[in-house]
């Protein structure tokens, strides 16, 4: 079950931007949290169009190998126990019954994204509970697919929600989706919607997750203010966007490149971009007589006019975009479309990928 040629291959895709001992593994955090040095989205796309569950499976117990609760060892017998069912979950799970799409990409987009998340969730009732779902809505935005036969998934929501509220009151009043709605979504369908898509697209999973938190950020500050807002793109990542694959600096050049991003014609957006304390933070250490009960907007424009250079040294060392100007409204619409889907992509992951019957020796 164990395949060298796919470990020295992921060694190599990995670029040495891992972990001394776990080499896969982020340095940003402990190897016990499992979190993967880089998008590894290209080389699982390749593996899964090739067939080769061995090398999928390769990958998902390389990144829990760090994990102190796991306790598999080396032994060959015992990963294959552990982590083969679970990957022969995904690539054999009927997700063309709950997903439709023209797009001939979506569902290998899907599956690459499962196997992704593979080593850190079970794909059971409890993942409804989890940020999977977001996961997965955002970085399936781009494709255009319809939900159906969400009542049967719901039908299992619902068993597995009456079972849990026995014991656990967590899950007391647990709210379910209607499946009518969910199969009713539709994307906005603009030329300039479908641009948005186009290019999130043409990005490897990890970034289009990390393009989709900028995103997401953007269309909420947007609302607070009319002017240009910037980010220090590198910085502009969830944690649960980095748990499944990215690394923020190699993301934040890819995002600029992409052209959904662009770099601020005037350095004071950044500052708009930044939050209240680190705002204050810079006034103060500049001198200048602000209170830290202004608004993010009053303290922004107050540092850009005492120290014109305050923005462009501020922004020395990061990858500083904002969104382009013909994608900002369709930023805001694809914001809605996400959090539409985000319901339908929890009973996808929680109860459309059957249990492995595979036995193992």
């Amino acid at each position: 079950m164990r395949s060298a040629l796919a470990y020295d291959s992921l060694l190599a895709f990995a670029g040495g931007l891992g972990h001394r001992e776990f080499p896969l593994l982020s340095t940003r955090y402990s190897p016990a949290s499992c979190v993967p040095c880089r998008d590894f989205s290209p080389w699982l796309r390749e593996r899964l169009r090739k067939g080769d569950r061995d090398a999928l499976i390769e990958y998902v117990w390389r990144i829990r190998a760090a994990n102190p609760g796991v306790g598999f060892g080396d032994d060959p017998k015992t990963i294959a126990r552990i982590f083969a069912p679970q990957v022969h979950r995904v690539v054999d799970a009927p997700l063309e019954r709950y997903i439709g799409s023209a797009d001939g990409v979506a569902l290998e987009d899907l599956r690459t994204a499962l196997i992704m998340l593979a080593p850190l969730d079970g794909f059971s009732g409890f993942t409804m509970a989890r940020k999977v779902p977001d996961y997965l809505a955002a970085v399936m935005f781009c494709r255009v697919v319809h939900f159906q036969h969400m009542t049967e998934l719901r039908d299992r929501a619902t068993a597995f929600v009456t079972e849990m509220t026995k014991d656990t009151p967590f899950w007391d009043g647990w709210s379910l989706p209607d499946p009518t709605v969910l199969e009713a979504i539709q994307p906005p369908g603009a030329p300039e919607d479908e641009g948005l898509r186009r290019e999130l697209a043409r990005l490897p999973l990890g970034v289009r997750a990390h393009a989709v938190d900028v995103l997401l950020l953007a269309t909420k500050q947007a609302s607070e203010t009319t002017l240009p807002i910037a980010f220090a793109l590198e910085g502009a990542t969830t944690y649960v966007t980095r748990q499944f694959g990215c690394d923020p600096a190699e993301s934040a050049l890819a995002l600029l490149a992409s052209g959904v991003f662009v770099p601020p014609e005037d350095p004071a957006a950044y500052l708009r971009g930044l939050a209240r304390r680190e705002l204050v933070e810079l006034g103060t250490l500049k001198g200048l007589a602000i209170r830290k009960s202004w608004a993010k907007e009053k303290l922004a424009a107050t540092i850009a006019a005492a120290d014109p250079e305050a923005a462009a040294a501020a922004m020395v060392s990061h990858q500083v975009g904002m969104v382009a100007q013909m994608l900002a409204a369709p930023a805001t619409r694809a914001r809605a479309t996400i959090e539409a889907t985000i319901p339908a992509w929890s009973l996808v992951a929680s109860f459309a990928i059957p249990e492995s019957n595979l036995k193992l020796a």
